[in-house]
């Protein structure tokens, strides 16, 4: 069943040399954030499939690590270029148009920076750690580790109070709770930037 999910929840592959960068305008690049998130809906058939489950366009999430004149992502992907784990890449790249029909980056509210930018070194310690699907009910849900709990686990490190709603899954492939995307869409945030937004 684990491998079924991971292909529902594989994301593609993208090079890095020939990507179609999003230009964000050096306004919205100053604004980013240590601890900033960022949604993505994905170009791939899987993207699709995850929107479809969660009944949001939004398919991968990651969160920024560093800024700068190079802003990196910390996101968890189980894909070849990855390893199957958590990675670190740059924003032109993930949420370049060839993997992203849209995106949105937002920060959420009440959490101070120097508290901010410790969760963001929460995942980034993790960078390596290899990507697993498990649904939030099974007894080894310890283990698990994909693009959100990535991001949830490292909040709870600071914040043990902080919950998001889980999406219940019942598929032949994929069954259990599972935490999506668009979770983090209803918290109380602040939107950065939308590609929505002329």
């Amino acid at each position: 069943m684990l491998f079924l999910a991971g292909i529902i929840f594989t994301f593609q592959k993208s090079d890095p040399e020939n990507i179609r960068p999003r230009e964000l305008d050096t306004a919205i690049t100053e604004k980013i954030k240590i601890g900033d998130l960022v949604l993505r809906e994905g170009t791939s058939v899987q993207s699709q499939i995850i929107s479809q489950l969660s009944d949001s366009k939004f398919s991968h999430i990651g969160i920024i690590t560093s800024v700068g004149d190079v802003i990196l992502v910390t996101h968890a992907s189980n894909d070849e270029e990855t390893n199957e784990a958590v990675s670190e890449t740059t924003l032109d790249e993930f949420i370049s148009f060839d993997l992203a029909h849209s995106v949105r980056i937002i920060r959420l509210k009440n959490i101070p920076v120097n508290v901010r930018e410790k969760i963001a070194l929460n995942a980034k310690q993790k960078i390596g750690q290899k990507f697993y699907l498990v649904s939030d009910s099974m007894s080894n849900s310890d283990k698990r580790m994909y693009c959100t709990t990535l991001i949830y686990d490292a909040i709870r490190q600071e914040l043990p109070e902080f919950t998001l709603k889980w999406k219940t899954i019942n598929m032949p492939a994929i069954n259990g709770a599972f935490l999506m995307p668009s979770a983090f869409l209803e918290t109380d945030n602040e939107l950065i930037y939308s590609s929505e937004q002329k």
